[in-house]
């Protein structure tokens, strides 16, 4: 997700070394090489195989079938076809949620992340489109175009209130059902297009091939095997991060803020909640967190075996060093999942500090996120990357 607020991740091929996820980026690495970068390359080739490109290739087929979807819809608007393109919208959210973990490369440098995910929207401009039906404006480069297009604009135009839009009785929907069913078949189309794009940058025969400097280590700021690795880390670390101070912290802070306006406190906390037309906000976030799975793991795994399924993998790797360690990441990253789901649901309705016992577990949540990224901030010193 790019939110307005967030930092941009470093431009691929530009020579600058990324940041790491600690705060003064000053590690205590160990001097000692604890892995070789024979082993780390056999971590680094299997992540690109078994992790990006199957997640990449699913949601190109996915964005593939929303937008087959909405044209549906837009053919022939009846509730069934409103229904099947807000479960293909769901099909098509998961692998892009689950890509979170591994948001550099071309996501980041053809700033395909804010094309695809931007938010809070425009609503005012995504009103005044659908009013006058001037699709063009999605089209417009940097965030005036970013707000309205990507997947939150499409579900706004599908859900409301966490169920499908009524075709028949939705006053938005039909006050300007031609022109809002064309920006819906705009925005679907140019999603289908960019996760195409996504795909073919890595993988692609005529493109950037960045999966093949990724594997070689000539498309970062150093020829070293453990700088690569380090990507892998840092941005695990940073969904982590991410998830638990700004999906999660941001909207509960910001909505029981102690000072100010309290309606205008709980009006700046619902919008900071992402995905909240469709009240997919939870599953988002987890599946955000199975992003790190997906790269610790090796392979987008599920079930209690995930960890073990793959000899390749970051884990096995880090078990091979310290098994203590891998134990506690991977109990880490299943308690952050579970943390998360068992938030009262939807998310949006219920941030209310003094609701219940609903505090203590969005507390509770942020709190899984922050342990994950505290150990995962260690994987380098026990690994001995010295980047």
């Amino acid at each position: 997700m790019k939110m307005k607020t967030m930092k941009t991740a470093a431009t691929v091929l530009t020579g600058l070394m990324i940041a790491a996820c600690s705060s003064d980026n000053e590690a205590n690495f160990d001097s000692a090489q604890k892995v070789t970068e024979a082993q780390l390359d056999v971590v680094v080739d299997n992540y690109v195989s078994e992790v990006v490109e199957p997640t990449y290739a699913l949601l190109r087929t996915e964005t593939a079938g929303l937008d087959a979807a909405v044209r549906a819809v837009s053919q022939d608007p009846t509730q069934e076809h409103m229904d099947a393109a807000c479960r293909a919208w769901l099909a098509a959210r998961l692998p892009w949620e689950s890509s979170e973990a591994f948001l550099f490369g071309p996501v980041d440098a053809y700033s395909l992340d804010p094309k695809m995910d931007t938010w809070p929207l425009d609503e005012e401009q995504i009103t005044h489109i659908i009013r006058t039906g001037n699709l063009n404006e999605t089209e417009v480069e940097g965030e005036e175009g970013e707000n309205i297009r990507g997947f939150h604009t499409l579900e706004y135009l599908l859900f409301k209130d966490g169920q499908p839009r009524q075709v028949q009785t939705d006053a938005d929907f039909n006050t300007n059902r031609s022109t809002w069913l064309a920006y819906a078949v705009k925005v679907s189309g140019l999603l289908k297009h960019d996760a195409s794009d996504l795909y073919d940058r890595w993988f692609g025969e005529n493109s950037d091939r960045y999966a093949e400097k990724f594997r070689a280590h000539d498309s970062e700021p150093s020829s070293a095997a453990n700088a690569v690795a380090s990507y892998i880390i840092d941005y695990c670390c940073d969904i982590a991060n991410e998830v638990g101070s700004a999906k999660i912290g941001d909207p509960y802070h910001q909505y029981n803020s102690p000072t100010g306006n309290v309606e205008e406190n709980h009006k700046r906390g619902l919008y900071a909640v992402e995905s909240w037309y469709s009240w997919h906000s939870i599953d988002d976030y987890q599946n955000n967190i199975r992003s790190i799975r997906y790269c610790y793991a090796g392979g987008r795994y599920d079930g209690t075996d995930a960890y073990n399924r793959n000899s390749a993998s970051l884990s096995a790797l880090v078990r091979s060093v310290d098994p203590t360690a891998d134990a506690r990441i991977q109990s880490l990253i299943e308690g952050a999942i579970d943390a998360i789901g068992h938030m009262n649901a939807p998310f949006r309705s219920h941030l209310e500090a003094a609701e219940g016992d609903n505090a203590a577990k969005i507390q509770a949540a942020m709190e899984a996120c922050n342990n994950l990224e505290e150990e995962l901030l260690k994987l380098k010193t026990i690994l001995g990357i010295s980047y």
